[in-house]
């Protein structure tokens, strides 16, 4: 479930929480799908999570547990396709 946070005129962030599917946003291989098993250091500027692997992509094992920082930690509503190419919207953050 997805709460809205308003965080001032200029800035809305939806929150996002452990259990929630995600991917990946990896240089290598592009997005990689995930589940977010936990949430750990959360404040915003050293966040990270605490990710399962749901299919094989690249070098990322289908089942293999990774620690990566919530900024590349990206939840699936925040992804969209546009002309072709896929969008991230970064209004999110991860509790």
């Amino acid at each position: 479930m997805v709460n809205y946070t308003d965080l001032g005129t200029s800035m809305k962030r939806y929150t996002h929480k452990a259990g929630e599917k995600a991917y990946l946003d990896t240089l290598r291989t592009g997005l990689v799908p995930v589940i977010v098993q936990e949430v750990v250091h959360k404040e915003p500027w050293n966040a990270r999570c605490l990710c399962l692997v749901t299919k094989e992509v690249g070098p990322y094992k289908k089942g293999e547990l990774l620690d990566k920082s919530a900024m590349f930690t990206i939840p699936r509503t925040s992804v969209f396709k546009r002309d072709g190419q896929y969008k991230v919207r970064e209004d999110f953050r991860w509790e």
